[in-house]
C-alpha cells in the first residue's frame, strides 16, 4: 500500500470493543481492528488477541495462555489470577478469617485443595499474607508460623516385625497392656449415653497409610499389626468397655499428628459378648441383610466404585453386601456364608481356633462380608465385626457409627419373631427411634447428614478416591451430633 493511500485512510477505526480509536494505535487482525496493549498484545515478535494471553502476576508480563505454565492462583487478598510461580498455603482455621472479600470471589471453592494435611490455596510468590514456615514433608507447600505445630513431620511407617493378628501379640504385652487400661485413672465414664454402650466389649482396628510412633500405641491400649493391603500400620486395641473409650479418643488425637490415612484404609470394629444361638445368628444376618443399603448410605461410596475396586488384589471387595438366604433357617445361614468349606461341627467351639489364626483365614470368603459373622458363628465367644466405615481418626464418626448399629443389633435380639414373621419392613430409621428415645433427634440427624452427605458425592460423581476425603480438617463431625462427649 503506497503512502499515499495510507494517507487517504480513515485517522480513526471501529474496534473489536465497538469503540472508535485512532488507527495508528491498533493492530489490524483478520480484517478486525485491536487496541494494542488492550485488545491485544505483543508475545515474541507477533501479536496475539487479549484471549489467547494472559498477565503473569510473578514476572508481571503477558504471556500466551497455552503453551504456558501458568496456574489460577491467589494474586492478592481478594483476587484470583494466573502466575508462573506461587507455593501453596494450608490453611487450618477458615479461610475466610484470613483472606476478606476472599468469600466474593465466585466459584473460589474450585481453587482450595485438600491433602491429608488439610485445605490449602495456591498463592502467587509474590503474594505472601504474614510470616510463613515451610512444611516439612511437602516441597512448595507453606503454613502460617502459629500454626506449624499442625503440620508435624510424619515418619514413615516401621513395617519390618509382621505380626498379622492380635492373638500372635506376645501374651505379656498384652497383659501389661490390660493391667494399664483397666487402672482406675484410665475408667472414665462416658456419662449419660454410656448406657448405649454396655453389656458389650470393643475392639477397635484403625488402619493408617502411614506414621510411625514405636510402641507409645501401648499407653492407649493400641497394639501395632502387619496388613498386606496397606502402607501404613494397623492399630488393633485390646476389648475395651463403655469405660474405656477415653483411651480411643486420646489416641485417635495423636494419630491426626503423627499418621496420614487414605482410601486404601477401613475402619474395623469387634462387638464381643453379644449372646450366641442359632436363633440369634440367624435373626441378626437377616436384619443387617435387610439394612444394608441403608446402612451402605452412612459410610464413603467410594469403597463400590469400580474405579477403587479395580485398584485392589484380584478386584476383591473386602466389605461385600451379604447374600440373600433361600431359606430363613440357621443351616441354610451356614452354608451360604462358609460355601460349604468350613464342616459344621467347627461351629461355636474352641475346634475353629486353628482355621480363624492361621494363614487360612484369609480365604474365608465370609470375612469378607461388611458385616463378618465369621468369629461370632465358628467361635465359642466369638464377636461380630464391622466393616464398613471407611479410615477416619474422627472419634464422633467412630462411635456414631458404632452406636447404630448396637441399636441395630438390640432392636434385633429384642424383636426375634417379629424379624423370623417377616410380615413388617424392617427400617433403619424406625430402629432408631425406638432403640434412642429421648437421643432419637440426634442420632437421626447425623443419619440426615451422613445420607445427604453420600447422596451429593454420587450426585456429581465424587467417588473421593483423592486423599481429600480423609483430611484431617475436612473429615470433621458437626458440633451438632458431638454427643459422645466425656464427663471429665
Amino acid at each position: 500500500m503506497s503512502k499515499s493511500t495510507i494517507d487517504s485512510l480513515p485517522s480513526t477505526v471501529i474496534t473489536v470493543m465497538n469503540d472508535s480509536q485512532d488507527r495508528k494505535q491498533c493492530k489490524k487482525i483478520n480484517n478486525l481492528y485491536y487496541l494494542i496493549n488492550r485488545d491485544c498484545f505483543k508475545i515474541n515478535d507477533k501479536w496475539y488477541r487479549k484471549e489467547l494471553t494472559e498477565i503473569d502476576n510473578y514476572s508481571n508480563t503477558r504471556v500466551l495462555v497455552k503453551p504456558s505454565k501458568l496456574q489460577k492462583v491467589l494474586i492478592s487478598k481478594n483476587t484470583v489470577g494466573y502466575s508462573s510461580n506461587y507455593y501453596n498455603l494450608y490453611i487450618f482455621d477458615s479461610l475466610w478469617d484470613y483472606f476478606d472479600g476472599l468469600s466474593n470471589i465466585p466459584n473460589v471453592e474450585d481453587y482450595i485443595r485438600y491433602d491429608s494435611y488439610g485445605r490449602y490455596i495456591k498463592c502467587c510468590s509474590k503474594f505472601i499474607p504474614g510470616e510463613l514456615e515451610p512444611v516439612y514433608s511437602n516441597e512448595g507447600f507453606y503454613c502460617f508460623k502459629h500454626e506449624k505445630h499442625l503440620y508435624t513431620r510424619i515418619n514413615n511407617a516401621n513395617r519390618s516385625s509382621k505380626v498379622y493378628n492380635f492373638s500372635k501379640v506376645n501374651k505379656e504385652i498384652i497383659n501389661r497392656i490390660s493391667t494399664n487400661i483397666n487402672d482406675e485413672n484410665f475408667l472414665v465414664s462416658t456419662g449419660p449415653i454410656s448406657k448405649y454402650f454396655k453389656d458389650y466389649t470393643y475392639g477397635f482396628e484403625i488402619e493408617t497409610s502411614n506414621g510411625e510412633i514405636g510402641n507409645s500405641c501401648e499407653d492407649f491400649g493400641f497394639v501395632k499389626l502387619y496388613d498386606g493391603s496397606i502402607n501404613g500400620n494397623e492399630y488393633a486395641s485390646i476389648p475395651f468397655n463403655n469405660n474405656n473409650f477415653l483411651n480411643l479418643r486420646n489416641f485417635l488425637e495423636i494419630l491426626k499428628e503423627t499418621h496420614t490415612v487414605d482410601y486404601t484404609c477401613s475402619t474395623h470394629i469387634h462387638i464381643g459378648g453379644i449372646p450366641f444361638s442359632e436363633e440369634n445368628a440367624l435373626c441378626l444376618y437377616l436384619v443387617f441383610y435387610r439394612l444394608q443399603n441403608e446402612l451402605h448410605e452412612l459410610c464413603a461410596p467410594y469403597k463400590k466404585s469400580t474405579n477403587y475396586l479395580a485398584s485392589k488384589k484380584d478386584y476383591k471387595d473386602h466389605c461385600k453386601f451379604l447374600p440373600r438366604l433361600i431359606s430363613n433357617d440357621f443351616d441354610t445361614l451356614y452354608n451360604t456364608i462358609f460355601s460349604k468349606k468350613i464342616p459344621k461341627e467347627y461351629y461355636n467351639t474352641n475346634k475353629s481356633a486353628s482355621i480363624l489364626e492361621d494363614s487360612s483365614k484369609w480365604s474365608i470368603d465370609s470375612r469378607y462380608f461388611y458385616v463378618n459373622f465369621t468369629n461370632y458363628i465358628l467361635q465359642k465367644g466369638g464377636t461380630i465385626e464391622l466393616r464398613l466405615l471407611e479410615g477416619t481418626f474422627n472419634y464422633d464418626k467412630i462411635l456414631n457409627w458404632l452406636a447404630i448399629n448396637l441399636a441395630v443389633i438390640n432392636w434385633t435380639l429384642a424383636n426375634k419373631s417379629k424379624v423370623l414373621e417377616n410380615k413388617e419392613k424392617i427400617v433403619l430409621i424406625d430402629i432408631l427411634r425406638e432403640y434412642f428415645k429421648e437421643d432419637y433427634n440426634i442420632i437421626k440427624g447425623y443419619v440426615d447428614y451422613k445420607v445427604t452427605d453420600y447422596l451429593n458425592y454420587v450426585m456429581y460423581n465424587e467417588l473421593r478416591l483423592d486423599r481429600s476425603y480423609f483430611s484431617n480438617s475436612v473429615d470433621v463431625t458437626p458440633n451438632e451430633f458431638k454427643f459422645f462427649n466425656f464427663k471429665i
